[in-house]
């Protein structure tokens, strides 16, 4: 049975696996780590515990075409399976905020990158000999397993000198989004000062049901995991600030305010609503991420301004996660929904990064054959590409790109 948002007593939770049988006939491997006594402990990985054999265990098992039982075993305390790692997750996500932050030290780089490609597009160089660390964003795997693997031979995977963002889709579409999912999840337990998790229009219960996650899940698993799936989506943090420069999100900026609908209006970029008031960071940073976005939310959406701070959220949440931009300025409506969602354009892009002191938006969402760059001018330079040339909405599935920080700090 699927059940729609309510927090998870995780407590209570922990305490009824410990009763689960083990799936009949089971006899793959099971994969161990130290766990610590989960009565008191939030989460069952604490940073330092060394937990890489179990990753790498979990990966490998996974390629095999086997997968972790849904409990621990009563006989094997320190066996860490599925229904527990997602418990574990949902703790350490509801210690996280909204608007999480990220950091890459002086001298190093920001790398976006898609599975499956990596291809470096470093921006203006740091100083001469200094040392690079590399910082990853991840986005719209979507169940691709063998991409993800690919991904991590060719980047290795996260550590304190090489962070990544997972920037929402992990699952939906693809064939193994359990395997992808816990993967994730695996390596954010393991390293969680180095990976970085957002939500994606792909984490909620509507596109779960319509996508393919939630039958993955029960018949891989049962329901009763799906659900607790769908408890740590609803946890995720909506964006990333990256140095206080760079904000990494899954969709789109906010729409217009009032929340405008114009029937008839055309995708001709010409045919726009006009910019308006724009939040900030901290208006961002408030939005409560634990809501569900129902089939209804999007038409009911639409309306005049108003001091309903759950209107509001639930406004935001929609354009974060399903946002795109537009070729010409102000609003205009998505190809994505009926009603209720809307496409950016370039001013309003612009207008948000200065607001807010931002050098450039990293987002996901769209399916390109390459990256794009998009909208105003900045002063730094891609290389390969004329100086001068925007970097404000990056598009960036497929493809890669890495910012660098000089010594300068910019």
């Amino acid at each position: 049975m699927i059940t729609s948002s309510c927090a998870v007593p995780a407590k209570g939770e922990r305490q009824r696996a410990q009763t689960l049988p083990d799936p009949p006939g089971y006899s793959g491997p099971r994969a161990h780590c130290a766990r610590c006594a989960l009565a008191d402990q939030p989460s069952s990985f604490a940073p330092e515990n060394p937990c890489a054999s179990m990753v790498a265990a979990l990966l490998s098992m996974q390629k095999e075409g086997q997968i972790l039982p849904k409990k621990e075993s009563p006989m094997m305390p320190d066996v860490w399976d599925a229904y527990l790692m997602v418990l574990d997750m949902i703790d350490t996500l509801r210690k996280e905020k909204t608007l999480g932050q990220a950091s890459i030290p002086a001298g190093g780089q920001l790398t976006v990158a898609l599975s499956p490609a990596v291809v470096p597009l470093p921006m203006a160089c740091s100083s001469a000999g200094a040392a690079c660390h590399a910082e990853l964003t991840v986005g719209d795997l979507h169940g691709q397993y063998w991409d993800f693997m690919n991904l991590l031979s060719m980047t290795g995977k996260p550590s304190a000198s090489s962070p990544f963002i997972f920037n929402g889709d992990f699952v939906d579409r693809g064939s193994w989004s359990i395997e992808v999912i816990l993967s994730i999840f695996a390596l954010k337990l393991k390293d969680p000062q180095s990976v970085f998790l957002n939500r994606g229009n792909h984490e909620m219960l509507e596109t779960n049901i319509l996508y393919g996650f939630a039958g993955e899940c029960g018949a891989k698993y049962d329901m009763e995991l799906f659900n607790l799936f769908s408890e740590a989506f609803r946890n995720l943090p909506l964006a990333h600030l990256v140095d206080g420069k760079v904000l990494v999100l899954h969709g789109g900026l906010p729409g217009p305010d009032p929340r405008i609908w114009m029937p008839g209006q055309t995708h001709d970029p010409t045919d726009a609503i006009p910019m308006t008031v724009l939040p900030t960071l901290e208006e961002i940073a408030s939005v409560d991420r634990y809501l569900e976005i129902t089939p209804e939310s999007y038409a009911q959406s639409i309306g005049p301004t108003t001091p309903d701070k759950e209107v509001n959220d639930m406004r935001k949440l929609i354009d974060i996660l399903w946002g795109d931009p537009r070729g010409g300025d102000g609003y205009g409506p998505s190809y994505r929904k009926g009603k209720g969602v809307y496409m950016f354009g370039p001013d309003v892009t612009t207008s948000f990064c200065k607001k807010n002191n931002l050098q450039c938006i990293i987002r996901s969402h769209e399916a390109r054959t390459e990256w794009s760059i998009e909208s105003a001018k900045m002063s730094k330079t891609v290389e390969g590409r004329a100086a001068g040339c925007a970097l404000r909405s990056v598009i960036v599935y497929p493809g890669s790109l890495s910012l660098a920080l000089g010594s300068d700090g910019r």
